[in-house]
């Protein structure tokens, strides 16, 4: 929805797209003048168990000794004129950051970034905890290549995690 909050009239509200169904969370990102949503799917439980919930029961008695994972986006773009997200397979030069309190786009090649753009960066428990050295170079960062799917702890890609340390603000 959008809240239109014109000075001397009353706020209105209105539909600019239908709803996303899927996922487990939600971010808004502004990206060369679009907005973008990019929808998060998490799964708890072992890390061999790939998504599946063949024994939730199981699941929800050891919980407490499992942690939530990051295992694949989605990426939306708003066509404002026909009113509905537009899924996007491909980001270009952009790398979208995801935290808990702050997403933003850039551009690799204008950051001189060490990788390539078309990923997504985001903040994950799951990577910290498994940092071998203390998560000192992780950080508990992922990343996500949209191309091919792939998704894993940001010290899997060389020359990554240099650059986010020390770890910035939205980390």
């Amino acid at each position: 929805v959008m809240v239109d909050l014109n000075p001397g009239s009353i706020p209105g509200v209105s539909a600019v797209a239908g709803s996303i169904f899927g996922g487990d969370k939600k971010f808004l990102v502004e990206s060369c003048g679009d907005l973008v949503l990019v929808d998060m799917y998490l799964s708890v439980g072992p890390e061999d168990d790939l998504g599946y919930n063949e024994a939730l029961e199981f699941y929800e008695e050891f919980d407490c000794f499992m942690s939530e994972r990051t295992v694949k986006f989605k990426v939306f773009r708003l066509d404002r004129g026909r009113e509905r997200w537009v899924e996007v397979s491909h980001l270009g030069d952009t790398i979208l950051c995801l935290g808990d309190n702050c997403t933003f786009a850039a551009s690799a090649s204008e950051l001189n970034f060490p990788g390539q753009g078309n990923c997504i960066l985001f903040t994950d428990q799951f990577f910290h905890d498994r940092e071998d050295d203390g998560g000192s170079k992780g950080n508990g960062i992922g990343v996500f290549d949209l191309e091919s799917g792939s998704i894993g702890p940001i010290t899997s890609y060389e020359g990554y995690s240099e650059s986010f340390w020390p770890p910035p603000a939205w980390v």
